[in-house]
C-alpha cells in the first residue's frame, strides 16, 4: 500500500506540466478530504497542484455543458448510464 505524502511534499509525475508563470494557493480542507486526495494523487502519480488542475478542467466542462443546456452522464462502455453528474447552482440560492 503507498504511504501518503506529508502536506506540501511533491508526487512524482506521469507527465510534466510547463507553466510560464504560477500562483499559490492555500486550500482549507478536511483531514478525510485531504487524505483522500492525496491518496488519489499518488495512486494516479500526479503532483497535488496537476489534481488539481484536473478538477479545474472537469468542472469548467461541466459549467460550460451545463449552461448549453447539455448533462454530463457516467456510461458503461456500451453507452448504459449509469449517473448523472448534478452540479450545483452558485449561488447555492440561485436557482
Amino acid at each position: 500500500m503507498n504511504s501518503l505524502p506529508s502536506p506540501g511534499e511533491n508526487v512524482p509525475l506521469r507527465e510534466p506540466v510547463k507553466a510560464t508563470s504560477s500562483w499559490r494557493l492555500t486550500v482549507d480542507l478536511s483531514e478525510a478530504d485531504y487524505k483522500e486526495m492525496t491518496s488519489l494523487a499518488v495512486n494516479n502519480r500526479v503532483k497535488l497542484s496537476d489534481f488539481v488542475r484536473l478538477g479545474l478542467a472537469l468542472v469548467r466542462l461541466a459549467l460550460k455543458a451545463k449552461k448549453s443546456g447539455h448533462k454530463i452522464i457516467v456510461t458503461k462502455a456500451n453507452g448504459t448510464p449509469l449517473r448523472e453528474i448534478v452540479l450545483p447552482s452558485y449561488p447555492p440560492d440561485a436557482a
